[in-house]
C-alpha cells in the first residue's frame, strides 16, 4: 500500500510557551479507517485495515504527545543545539516544539501514508 489516502483532516492551532504550532490532523479515526477499508477493498481486499502498520493512528494528536510536548517546552533553552530523536512521532508535536526551541531533530514514523 503506497501513496497517501486523502484523509479528512482539520487544522489544530496550539501555543506552547510562546511556540506557535499548526498541525493538520485526521478529523475522525473511525472515518479514516473506513476510507482505508474502501481502498483495501478496491485493491482486492488482501490487507487487514486494522493491522498496526496500516491503521492511521499517526494522524491524531494523542494526549501523550501533548504531555511530552509540554515537557519539552519546559526544557526551554536547555534544548538549544541538542540532538533529539522522536521514534513513532505521528504528528510530531514534541519534535516541532524541540526544533522551534533550537534543537536538531530527527522525527520518524513507519506508516506508509506518512510523508517522507
Amino acid at each position: 500500500m503506497h501513496g497517501l489516502i486523502p484523509y479528512h483532516t482539520h487544522a489544530l492551532h496550539l501555543q506552547l510557551g510562546g511556540v506557535d504550532v499548526e498541525l493538520l490532523a485526521i478529523q475522525n479515526l473511525d472515518q479514516a479507517i473506513d476510507q482505508l477499508c474502501e481502498l483495501i477493498e478496491s485493491r482486492g481486499g488482501t490487507e487487514d485495515p486494522l493491522a498496526p502498520d496500516l491503521c492511521p493512528y499517526f494522524g491524531l494528536l494523542w494526549p501523550a504527545g501533548q504531555a511530552l510536548a509540554r515537557y519539552v517546552e519546559g526544557l526551554g533553552p536547555e534544548l538549544k543545539d541538542k540532538s533529539v530523536l522522536e521514534i513513532g512521532c505521528g504528528l510530531a508535536l514534541p519534535s516541532l516544539v524541540a526544533a522551534r526551541l533550537g534543537a536538531r531533530v530527527l522525527a520518524t514514523d513507519f506508516h506508509p501514508d506518512v510523508e517522507q
